[in-house]
C-alpha cells in the first residue's frame, strides 16, 4: 500500500465498508485471514461461529460441544441419535422428545402427532424402511414441495436449439 505503507506479512486487508471495491486507506485493516473470516456477515464459518444454540434449542457450552467433520456439533443431540439408532436396531420402544412447541422437558412413549403437529391416525400413518414412526401428511407436503421445485428447475433451464 502506497498511501500508508505495506501490509504485514501473514495479514489480509479487510474492508471495514464492505465494499471490496473501495481503496479508501482508513476503511482497509490489515488483519489475519481468520479475523477478516470472522468479521464477515455472510461467511458460513461466521454465522456458526455466531451460534450460541443448535437447531433444537440446547446451548452450546465447553460441556455441550462436540467438533465433527463439518464443524461443532451439540452433544446432547448426538447422544439423542444414538440412543434413538440403538433403540431402532434392537427393536426396542424409543422415548421421544414432545417437539418444541409442545410442553417442555415431558417424555413420552409414543408420540400421537408428528413434529408439525398432525394427528397419527391409522390413514395418516406409515412406518418407514428403518422402522420409523412417519406421517403422511408431511410427506405428501415434500413431494409437492419438491416437485414444484423440480418443474421450475425445468422451466429456468437454457432451451436447447432445434
Amino acid at each position: 500500500m502506497v498511501l500508508v505503507g505495506e501490509i504485514p506479512a501473514g495479514l489480509h486487508l479487510d474492508h471495514l465498508c464492505r465494499v471490496h471495491a473501495c481503496c479508501n486507506p482508513a476503511h482497509l485493516e490489515p488483519v489475519t485471514c481468520r479475523e477478516n473470516i470472522l468479521r464477515s456477515p455472510i461467511a458460513r464459518a461466521a454465522i456458526n461461529s455466531r451460534k450460541t444454540h443448535c437447531q433444537k434449542g440446547h446451548e452450546f457450552t465447553p460441556e455441550n460441544t462436540v467438533v465433527v467433520p463439518t464443524g461443532r456439533g451439540c452433544l446432547t443431540c448426538q447422544r439423542e441419535r444414538g440412543r434413538r439408532r440403538y433403540a431402532e436396531a434392537k427393536g426396542l420402544p424409543y422415548t421421544v422428545d414432545v417437539p418444541s412447541h409442545s410442553k417442555q422437558g415431558q417424555r413420552r412413549e409414543d408420540p400421537d402427532v408428528c413434529v408439525h403437529g398432525h394427528e397419527f391416525t391409522p390413514e395418516n400413518t406409515y412406518i418407514d424402511p428403518r422402522g420409523t414412526k412417519r406421517c403422511r401428511t408431511c410427506r405428501t407436503l415434500q413431494d409437492r414441495r419438491q416437485r414444484a421445485e423440480e418443474k421450475q428447475a425445468r422451466n429456468n433451464a437454457p432451451k436447447e436449439p432445434s
